[in-house]
């Protein structure tokens, strides 16, 4: 095998590696909001992970009510993540390292529905 041929085999071997590993980071953890009524997604709700020793960065859903959770991800026991979206009653959903999560969780995915607010 050629020198050229050897870093062609290497560097494509590494973009590989990479693609990989950021396809991972990206799609890691995501919160899926929608309204509890109607099953549409809510767009602009307010995620906000909460960790046994702090509270994390808020997140917003995208127009398809998805909020990509990036740095340490969901809180994967004792805590748990918050969401509230202007029209809708907040909810809070407890983490816990066992098998008893709240039923919308699926590995590193979870889904939350908000109650709307009634209007007068």
């Amino acid at each position: 095998m050629t020198r050229k041929c050897f870093i062609i085999v290497v560097l494509s071997l590494l973009s590989i590696i990479v693609s990989v590993v950021i396809g991972y980071l990206v799609t890691r953890d995501t919160v899926r909001v929608t309204d509890a009524t109607s099953g549409l997604p809510i767009g602009g709700a307010r995620v906000l992970p909460i960790y046994p020793s702090f509270t994390g960065a808020p997140y917003l859903t995208n127009r398809r009510g998805i909020a990509r959770i990036v740095g340490f991800g969901l809180p994967r026991g004792g805590c748990g993540v918050q969401v509230t979206a202007a029209g809708y009653f907040t909810n809070f959903i407890a983490m816990y390292p066992t098998a008893s999560n709240h039923s919308g969780w699926n590995g590193d995915h979870l889904h939350i529905s908000l109650q709307p607010i009634p209007k007068p």
